[in-house]
């Protein structure tokens, strides 16, 4: 979950770390100009209780904290303001303003994906796929759109891959061998009983799992073989406007896992994808 959205749900916080997270949030670009103790000065409470509030939100300590600052607010363009990824419009808004928003928004999320990548781990996963013996995909909701995207590129390498469109009327079994193969499941969220029931079901069959999310919290991470984290951007469920946030986020890291997959064996792949080509144009 990004710094400020932290410091706005105010989760846990003291009534003096709720003072330190308002003064942060309406002077953003001041905290990056300022040590500690200047800090402890301007929100009247003590350094060490400043270190142990960073600490509190997953941090080493101020500095560390300052540096993630830092890069969220230089994916700021509108205002310096954040956007609010649930309800990005207001009423009224023009058509300019609206266009601005959505232009930003997706740079936001992309920008703060960017800066938290894994690339070991991504790299780590594009092997396995890319030398699996085949590759079984599950997008549940809009990640359906973003998964079926992927599912068209993996199938240009020439691994053998399938899809299921249409969640409760796939059966892994008998698709999958045991052992030789990998089950990529892609939610937002990753809780609902749907991807609960593939995960087991893979378990069942002694199938490998992938489990990729923007839901850093879904106990469903404990249980899968191999993961990938996206920064978070599973939007409130209960009051978006739509999946736009973690639609950009999910298929920025999916692109990313291809063109990992793709590197692997390069001048092999462009032959496939001119093969490919060259029997579209004939067909």
């Amino acid at each position: 979950m990004m710094i400020i959205a932290k410091l706005k749900a105010q989760q846990g916080f003291t009534e003096a770390e709720k003072e330190i997270a308002a003064f942060i949030l309406a002077n953003p670009e001041l905290l990056l100009d300022i040590n500690v103790d200047e800090l402890s000065l301007l929100v009247h409470t003590s350094a060490p209780s400043i270190v142990r509030f960073c600490k509190k939100l997953g941090f080493k300590g101020f500095a560390e904290f300052k540096i993630r600052m830092a890069i969220e607010i230089d994916s700021f363009i509108i205002n310096d303001n954040n956007i609010e990824i649930d309800m990005p419009i207001k009423k009224g808004s023009s058509k300019e303003k609206i266009a601005k928003i959505f232009l930003n928004l997706h740079h936001q999320v992309l920008s703060n994906v960017y800066h938290h990548l894994d690339l070991e781990n991504l790299e780590r996963c594009a092997k396995l796929l890319y030398h699996a013996d085949n590759i079984s995909l599950r997008g549940f909701g809009p990640s359906l759109l973003s998964v079926s995207d992927f599912y068209y590129k993996v199938c240009k390498l020439g691994i053998a891959c399938e899809l299921s469109a249409l969640a409760g009327f796939d059966s892994i079994q008998g698709k999958l061998k045991k052992g030789d193969g990998y089950c990529v499941i892609v939610s937002a969220y990753a809780v609902s009983a749907d991807v609960r029931r593939v995960i087991f079901q893979c378990m069942d069959n002694q199938v490998k799992t992938m489990l990729i999310t923007g839901n850093e919290h879904s106990p469903l991470l404990k249980i899968v073989d191999e993961k990938i984290i996206v920064e978070s951007y599973a939007e409130d469920r209960t009051r978006k406007m739509g999946s736009f946030a973690s639609r950009t986020a999910l298929t920025y890291i999916l692109d990313l896992l291809y063109a990992l997959m793709f590197s692997l064996d390069y001048d092999e792949n462009i032959k496939r994808i001119e093969e490919n080509s060259q029997k579209t144009r004939r067909s």
